[in-house]
């Protein structure tokens, strides 16, 4: 999955989405001893309270739903936090730490050099070029970035997150029409996926409001991942995510939407 500081926004919601959509035995901790021992939702929710203002908390409650397989309560606690009480930075080290068990992607000057010799060895290995995609997107090396993000998308065109993240760097360059072209023909291509179905709802979503809502609802159908679709279209208030708005559909739609 590609990133950057200027894109972990959107990396984070996708990140949420597997915690809907993921089987539950993924997402259990491992060992039934460390769940016994884990604090209580008692326990969380007076951690929670008690330090509000910091992430760490958040997270735990949002883990504590997760693994005892209730993601959507896990999804709402962590979108809030991510929309309405951290920056960006503060949340995605939290979230990383919580959720995977490791700190942010090292993008120093060693690991550019060694992931370029990884890739030197291994020119098709799509892990290497993605890590090299979100090396060159975190600097801000534009052309790079294309490149290598370019190399991922002709490896594995399917990758919805290569060629939005492809789409994004077009804009940065101030070429948005090139990135909307790559958007709608990824919507053509594989228009049954979940992405496939979010950015043709998004296209006829102005215009046709109705037609948007039968896309919806076949989607949801089809899916059968609801909680993931919806959390999608969550509007957004940072400016940084007008991007994504353009590619959103309001709350007030789904309100209209029949019970499925």
């Amino acid at each position: 999955m590609l990133h950057s500081k200027h894109f972990q926004t959107h990396q984070a919601a996708i990140l949420m989405w597997s915690l809907l959509v993921a089987p539950a035995w993924a997402m259990r901790s491992e060992g039934s001893a460390l769940q016994s021992q884990s604090p209580t939702v008692s326990e969380l929710r007076a951690e929670y309270a008690k330090r509000f203002l910091e992430p760490a908390p958040h997270m735990a409650l949002a883990k504590y739903f997760c693994d005892k397989g209730n993601r959507l309560q896990a999804f709402y606690i962590l979108e809030t936090a991510r929309r309405t009480r951290f920056e960006e930075d503060e949340f995605n080290k939290a979230f990383a730490l919580a959720f995977r068990g490791s700190p942010p992607p090292d993008y120093s000057q060693a690991a550019e050099v060694s992931l370029l010799n990884a890739h030197a060895g291994d020119p098709n290995k799509v892990e290497t070029i993605v890590k090299l995609g979100n090396l060159y997107i975190f600097r801000e090396d534009w052309a790079k970035a294309k490149e290598y993000i370019s190399k991922a998308i002709r490896l594995q065109p399917e990758e919805f997150e290569n060629t939005d993240a492809l789409a994004q760097v077009f804009r940065h360059e101030g070429k948005p029409e090139e990135g909307n072209r790559l958007l709608r023909e990824y919507s053509h291509k594989y228009p049954e996926t979940l992405n496939g179905y979010q950015l043709r709802i998004a296209e006829v979503s102005e215009k046709d409001p109705a037609k948007a809502k039968l896309l919806l609802v076949e989607a949801v159908r089809s899916s059968r991942r609801k909680a993931a679709l919806f959390s999608s279209w969550v509007p957004s208030t940072s400016a940084k995510a007008n991007c994504r708005r353009q590619r959103s559909i309001s709350l007030e739609r789904l309100k209209c939407l029949p019970t499925l």
